[in-house]
């Protein structure tokens, strides 16, 4: 694989690119992606001890939530993907998610191809990004997931967003982020 990026690499480099990669082609390709044609920072990207698969996706989920602005959604939006069966609608996920459907749509984008719209709904494509996705879910914020899918039939989607603490826009409730407890579904106690 690196020989085809890198003719001249000698083989105590493509040994070490190998070790910090762990073997992994995934993981490679997106050392040498972030490279941009730089064999140096090919081996920076992997630094200081390697990373493995769950790592890169990790990354990848950070850059883009940092483009959509939505830095602290992680935790929620990879508990939504793991609670709800696929392929789930884009306001659905939105909105058990605590954001917005465009949020939504730009992730799918940049995450492509491990997530991508199928049959109307967002769905996760690969086994990769799935065990991610299901490991990296803290248990806490699951728990939250299911409770709001769990309400879903008393409210639907405002019920959704009043249950997890969101506001019509998308936004998390400030007496949510507080950790006053969860207000009844169309009551807004707890809320103001």
């Amino acid at each position: 694989y690196v020989r085809r990026i890198w003719p001249q690499a000698s083989d105590p480099w493509i040994e070490q690119f190998h070790k910090l990669s762990q073997g992994v082609a995934r993981v490679q390709n997106y050392a040498a992606e972030a490279a941009r044609g730089d064999q140096s920072r090919a081996l920076e990207a992997l630094r200081p001890n390697g990373k493995g698969l769950n790592d890169i996706l990790k990354v990848q989920f950070e850059k883009a939530l940092q483009k959509t602005g939505n830095e602290n959604l992680f935790d929620s939006l990879i508990a939504t993907l793991a609670v709800l069966r696929p392929p789930i609608p884009a306001d659905h996920l939105a909105a058990v998610a605590g954001t917005t459907t465009a949020v939504v749509n730009d992730l799918v984008n940049d995450l492509q191809p491990g997530l991508r719209v199928e049959d109307g709904g967002v769905v996760v494509a690969d086994i990769d990004f799935e065990d991610f996705i299901k490991s990296s879910a803290p248990l806490e914020m699951l728990r939250r997931v299911q409770a709001a899918v769990a309400e879903q039939g008393k409210g639907g989607t405002a019920g959704i967003r009043l249950f997890m603490g969101v506001d019509g826009a998308g936004e998390h409730h400030p007496a949510r982020q507080a950790g006053q407890g969860k207000a009844a579904v169309g009551d807004d106690k707890g809320l103001d």
